[in-house]
């Protein structure tokens, strides 16, 4: 196995996809061409590239900090479509359904590896509140740590 660890634009994809595809829906209406999209292009991303872990991260919701630093940062992008924005959390839904397989040992790795280095301990505390609050989704997170202690500390 590759020792990488592959992180998607979540957001990028669900763009490229929503414009890109024609307008899909479920039988009951609900829009899925983004979400169609996104799942097709994140298992050619795998078929084409070997990783150790992956994680597909989302923008976070709200002001960020870019809005901060540049104030006409997307002052002229418009407001994402509604049947964009309903697709975002069925997507997300089924990418963690997907990444829960390869993360099931996460305590198990996660707690071995804190034991070891009590110094390293709190940098996998401050790791996990600062990837959460910037949006990263749970499954995402475990994701990071897993890959981060697996190539952190060895047996």
């Amino acid at each position: 196995m590759v020792n990488t660890l592959l992180l998607v634009d979540g957001s990028s994809y669900l763009y490229r996809a929503f414009h890109a595809l024609p307008e899909l829906k479920s039988p009951n209406g609900e829009p899925t061409g983004a979400i169609h999209g996104v799942l097709s292009m994140l298992k050619r991303l795998a078929a084409d590239h070997e990783a150790a872990a992956r994680a597909c991260v989302f923008d976070a919701k709200g002001k960020t900090f870019r809005e901060d630093a540049y104030p006409a940062y997307k002052a002229n992008r418009p407001s994402m479509p509604e049947d964009l924005a309903s697709q975002i959390e069925p997507l997300k839904e089924a990418i963690e359904k997907k990444l829960m397989s390869s993360v099931r040992e996460i305590s198990r790795v996660i707690t071995k590896a804190r034991t070891r280095d009590e110094d390293q301990s709190g940098k996998y505390d401050t790791m996990v509140q600062n990837l959460l609050e910037n949006g990263y989704c749970p499954s995402c997170v475990d994701v990071v740590l897993k890959y981060a202690a697996n190539n952190l500390w060895k047996d």
